[in-house]
């Protein structure tokens, strides 16, 4: 027995309050033509909501089952379905049916397991061909949450949040001592930067470790920051060469061998001393 499930969805029907939309069809599965039929009843009830309306669609798919004949060189069967607008609740005595228009017929790929989503423009009119594309169980779960509040913490689009960081403010700093080769200056008061190991050096000990990110992460907080060490560092090393440059300039200006001995200043000659010599 091969088994597809279709979800079925009707873009644009107004309803007033109290009214539902039903699909029905040829198939066992859609009611035989049967919307009151109590095997399917419940399955062929569509839904809406804010975020969706006017649209309706089934919450869930419908799983329409063919015989399993490996002889057929038939890859696709026909459905034959209507959509109906259900006013009982409203007093009404019957439902209303797609009478201005034909039955509606469309053409699904006959694959075991598949999921597909046959979705129709406007109620009463098929001017615009219905559309048929492939759906998978998570996005049938994502599609759920709009209009189901139990099915909203369980879509992964709808459940992000936002993003939060969970500290471990409870640390013990070690303060550091005679033979700890760091100095005061390295000690930082603030938990914070070391547990994001930013600037701090110093051993920590916290009462559990926290993983902020997977381990499979290619990039982290803690690579960013030996990244902006390393070239902390890099900047230190060049100021420490110009220093030393500079150092020894100032050694060969200071030395006794640059020292010049200073120079007998020209002896102007008068005119008068030229003439009487």
């Amino acid at each position: 027995m091969v088994k597809v499930g279709v979800i079925f969805e009707l873009r644009c029907v107004r309803t007033l309050p109290g009214e539902s939309v039903i699909v029905c069809g040829d198939a066992p599965a859609l009611g035989a033509w049967n919307p009151d039929a109590e095997s399917t009843a419940s399955s062929l009830e569509m839904r809406t909501g804010a975020p969706l309306y006017p649209r309706w669609t089934l919450p869930r798919p419908v799983w329409i089952e063919l015989p399993d004949n490996s002889c057929t060189t038939d890859m696709e069967f026909t459905i034959v379905y209507k959509y109906l607008r259900d006013r009982r609740a409203l007093g009404a005595s019957d439902l209303e049916w797609e009478d201005a228009i034909p039955n509606r017929r469309i053409n699904i790929p006959r694959e075991d397991g598949s999921l597909w989503i046959v979705s129709d423009g406007v109620w009463g009119s098929d001017k615009e061909p219905a559309r048929v594309t492939r759906t998978q169980a998570r996005e049938v779960i994502s599609r759920l949450s709009n209009f189901d509040a139990e099915w909203a913490c369980l879509s992964p689009a709808r459940n992000r949040g936002p993003t939060v960081f969970e500290m471990t403010p409870h640390c013990v700093i070690e303060m550091p001592t005679q033979e700890d080769s760091s100095s005061e200056e390295d000690f930082d008061h603030y938990a914070i930067e070391d547990e994001f190991g930013a600037l701090s050096r110093l051993p920590v000990k916290r009462a559990r470790s926290v993983s902020f990110f997977p381990e499979q992460s290619p990039v982290s907080w803690y690579s960013c920051a030996d990244l902006e060490l390393q070239c902390t560092q890099a900047l230190v090393d060049e100021l420490a060469r110009e220093n030393e440059a500079l150092r020894q300039k100032l050694k060969l200006l200071t030395s006794p061998n640059s020292v010049k001995e200073p120079q007998e200043e020209p002896q102007v000659v008068d005119d008068e001393e030229l003439i009487l010599g």
